[in-house]
């Protein structure tokens, strides 16, 4: 069965697999779990001389100063091989909706 919603806290309880689509490009595709497993919220101070990281594993949600908040794929990258992360390094669990939120450009790209 094919549901295509807006409403993703009921998709994450039913659903056994996401796609999602933006202007008609596949974004992502796979179980809810696998996906969720992938990508980690993180929050991190960079150093005075550095920009964002932009990496493609890295989705910009916030930055505050050198404080930066985004969310990475842990299957094709990791923050601590940056030289610009400095620090404190925290890493959140998404939800579903807090993750199509980021990937499809309510935060932004990095």
């Amino acid at each position: 069965m094919l549901i295509s919603s807006h409403e993703l806290s009921g998709l994450e309880r039913h659903a056994d697999r996401v796609i999602v689509l933006r202007e008609g490009r596949l974004l992502a595709e796979g179980t809810t779990d696998d996906l969720l497993g992938h990508f980690q919220r993180v929050s991190f101070d960079l150093t005075e001389e550095s920009q964002a990281p932009g990496p493609p594993w890295f989705w910009l949600e916030a930055r505050d100063g050198r404080r930066v908040r985004g969310m990475i794929d842990q299957r094709l990258g990791a923050l601590e091989t940056l030289p610009a992360v400095l620090g404190s390094l925290d890493r959140q669990a998404l939800t579903l909706e807090e993750w199509f939120l980021i990937l499809t450009g309510k935060g932004g790209r990095a």
